[in-house]
C-alpha cells in the first residue's frame, strides 16, 4: 500500500474512533468509559501496554516514472537538395560520423573548383601588388583593394566547401536510428529531417517528486528502479529540477542507469525507490493511533507511574505490517488496548487482553 493511501486510511480510522468514543471539543480530556470494553475498578481503568523501542529506519520514497533516452536528436539537412543515397535504416546502430543521407551535389563541386581557381588568381594579384607597393610603383589604396579581392575569394571557397559538406548528413554520436523518414528521391529543404538518432547507453528514468519530499533528495543518491516489464535496475540521481511544475507542484528528477545490452526502450513505465537518510522511529500498527481534542494524531502512553500521556507523532513511512512514526521517546510504553477510553493525566492499571474482555 502506498504511503499516502495508508496515511489517509489511518486518519479515517482514527477519526471514526474519535467520533464514536464520545470525545468532546473542550480543552480538557474527559473519560466516559464503556464498562463492556474496559472495566474500571477503584478509579483506575484497565489497559494493555506494549513496550516499544525506537529502531533505525531508512525512509523510502516511491515515485512513478518512465524511461527516457538520454539523447534523441533529429538529424536535419543544412542545405537544399535531393536525396541521392541513404545508408542508414531504422534500427541500425551507427557510429559518430557515419553517413546517413547523401544529397545530390549538383554542380557544387564544379563551382568549388571555379572558386579555388579564382582564389589562386587573386593571391597572385595581391602578391604582385605588394611587390609594386614596396618599390613605390603602387599606392596603398590599390594594394588594399587587391587584398580585399583575395580575401573575398578565400571566403567564397570556404563557404562553398561548407555547403558541399552539408550534402552529407552524418551521425552526431554513437546510437541507433529510431526513424528515417527521408528516402532516395526526396527533396530536402534546409531544416528537413533525414533521421532521428537515439543514444542507448546510458539511459534515464524520469519521475516527478512532490514539494514535501524533494528536500532530502540529493544528486548522486542511489535509486532502485523497477520496470513494468519486470526488470530491476540500479542507478543514481543525476538531476533535480529547481523549478516546480506550475500545475502539479512537483519537481522533475532524473535517475541515470546503465544500459550496456541496449534492452531499454524509451517510454516504459517504472517505479523509482530511494532510501532517504536514516532516522530512529517506532513501528506500530495503525489501530493504536488516536486523535486528541485538537485533532492532532498521536499515541497514548503510560509513564513509569502508569499515568496516561498523549504523545503527538508524525507518520514518516509505511509497509505491509504497519507504519513508522517519530515523536516518541527512545523507549515508550504504548497503550494498545483501551487507548480510546482513557485521557491524559488519568491513572491506569495494566492487564492482559483476556481480562479486558470480561
Amino acid at each position: 500500500m502506498k504511503k499516502s493511501y495508508l496515511i489517509a486510511f489511518v486518519f479515517v480510522i482514527v477519526l471514526s474512533v474519535w467520533i464514536f468514543s464520545g470525545q468532546s471539543s473542550t480543552t480538557t480530556e474527559t473519560v466516559d468509559l464503556p464498562t463492556t470494553i474496559a472495566e474500571q475498578r477503584g478509579g483506575s481503568t484497565f489497559v494493555k501496554v506494549e513496550a516499544s523501542l525506537a529502531q533505525p529506519h531508512k525512509v523510502q520514497i516511491t515515485l512513478r516514472g518512465r524511461t527516457e533516452a538520454i539523447r534523441t536528436v533529429h538529424l536535419r539537412s543544412q542545405t537544399d537538395g535531393q536525396v541521392a543515397k541513404v545508408l542508414g535504416q531504422q534500427g541500425d546502430r551507427v557510429k559518430e560520423g557515419d553517413l546517413i543521407c547523401q544529397l545530390d551535389v549538383d554542380d557544387r563541386a564544379a563551382k568549388l573548383d571555379e572558386a579555388k581557381a579564382l582564389r589562386a588568381q587573386r593571391a597572385l594579384e595581391y602578391a604582385a601588388a605588394q611587390k609594386l607597393s614596396d618599390k613605390g610603383h603602387r599606392s596603398d589604396t590599390q594594394t588594399a583593394a587587391a587584398k580585399a579581392l583575395y580575401d573575398a575569394a578565400k571566403a567564397m571557397v570556404t563557404q562553398m566547401e561548407i555547403n558541399l559538406g552539408h550534402a552529407e548528413i552524418t551521425a552526431a554520436f554513437d546510437g541507433i536510428i529510431d526513424q528515417r523518414p527521408a528516402e532516395v528521391g526526396d527533396y530536402l529543404r534546409k531544416g528537413d529531417v533525414c533521421a532521428v538518432l537515439m543514444d542507448e547507453n546510458p539511459f534515464l528514468v524520469v519521475g516527478y517528486i512532490s514539494e514535501q519530499n524533494v528536500a532530502p533528495v540529493e544528486i548522486g543518491m542511489p535509486a532502485d528502479v523497477r520496470l513494468v516489464t519486470g526488470e530491476q535496475l540500479t542507478g543514481t540521481v543525476r538531476y533535480i529540477s529547481k523549478i516546480a511544475n506550475p500545475n502539479t507542484r512537483t519537481f522533475r528528477i532524473e535517475v541515470l542507469v546503465n544500459n550496456p545490452d541496449a534492452k531499454l526502450r524509451d517510454g516504459i513505465t517504472t517505479e523509482i525507490n530511494m532510501g532517504l537518510s536514516e532516522t530512529y522511529a517506532h513501528h506500530i500498527t495503525p489501530g493504536v493511533l488516536v486523535l486528541n481534542e485538537a485533532g492532532i494524531i498521536g499515541l497514548r502512553l503510560a509513564d513509569e507511574n502508569n499515568t496516561v500521556i498523549f504523545a503527538p507523532v508524525e507518520i514518516i513511512d509505511s509497509d505491509d505490517k504497519g507504519v513508522w512514526v517519530k515523536g516518541l521517546p527512545e523507549k515508550a510504553r504504548i497503550i494498545t488496548v483501551g487507548q480510546e477510553f482513557v485521557a491524559a493525566g488519568q491513572k491506569v492499571r495494566l492487564t492482559n487482553t483476556a481480562e479486558l474482555q470480561h
